[in-house]
């Protein structure tokens, strides 16, 4: 299996700064995005803290333990997202300027053709397969929490609440990471994006973009962030694109 990819992190229209952070290891496997939040600064620390810590958790277990099963990589994965929460926590309650620093953290591993994912926040991970774009995450945030049970979400995303988050890391001592496991099959694509992405463009535009021909990962990052410009660019836009080539 063969893994192609390409990524960027783009200011954007509307904002002064850069609150993401964006790590890429084809030959780990290892993709990461993080959209942090808090300002002055603090969104930057966080989701650059959030990116490194983790990174340098899984490689040094991927390291020292090669053939991990997916029950292993599930528990590994799972604790280094915990473990990333609990360190740029114990950082914001250090210094006290930065209190309420924060971020979504997305981690995408792909092993012996099996994609592992565990995310908190809003950050999104998707497959492109066969013309359908699937989406493997769901958001932690209000409206999630609302359509769970079964009440009516924000649906236009204008009210006070609704992208409001219900977990973040670093906000809190604890998290609840989320985890999923897919089988890629060659020619599957999978997208991993900031809210800066799916927030200016919505599901039905982004799979047009997969369903291109002859088009490469950096040619997908390209025409993703254009779109996401174009409708307005009002967050910092961050994209990574997976092709697992046959």
């Amino acid at each position: 299996m063969t893994i192609l990819s390409a990524y960027t992190s783009d200011i954007g229209v509307k904002p002064t700064h850069n609150e993401d952070y964006v790590f890429v290891d084809e030959e780990l496997g290892l993709f990461i995005i993080a959209d942090g939040m808090g300002g002055h600064e603090a969104g930057e620390i966080a989701s650059k803290m959030a990116v490194t810590t983790l990174n340098d958790l899984v490689s040094c277990e991927l390291q020292k333990n090669p053939q991990l099963s997916g029950v292993d990589i599930r528990s590994m994965l799972v604790e280094a997202v915990k473990t990333t929460n609990m360190r740029i926590y114990n950082a914001g309650q250090e210094l006290e300027q930065k209190r309420q620093m924060g971020t979504t953290l997305l981690a995408l591993l792909v092993q012996s053709s099996i994609a592992y994912i565990s995310h908190v926040g809003d950050s999104r991970a998707y497959l492109a397969r066969q013309g359908s774009l699937i989406r493997l995450t769901e958001d932690d945030s209000w409206n999630a929490l609302l359509a769970s049970k079964g009440l009516p979400p924000d649906l236009e995303g204008k009210g006070p609440m609704a992208h409001v988050l219900t977990q973040a890391v670093g906000h809190k001592p604890e998290v609840k990471p989320s985890f999923r496991e897919v089988i890629l099959l060659p020619g599957d694509w999978l997208l991993l994006c900031s809210d800066g992405l799916w927030n200016m463009v919505p599901d039905s535009l982004i799979s047009p973009i997969f369903n291109a021909p002859d088009a490469g990962p950096s040619d997908m990052v390209e025409s993703l962030v254009a779109a996401a410009k174009e409708a307005g660019g009002k967050d910092n836009i961050s994209v990574i694109a997976v092709h697992i080539a046959a």
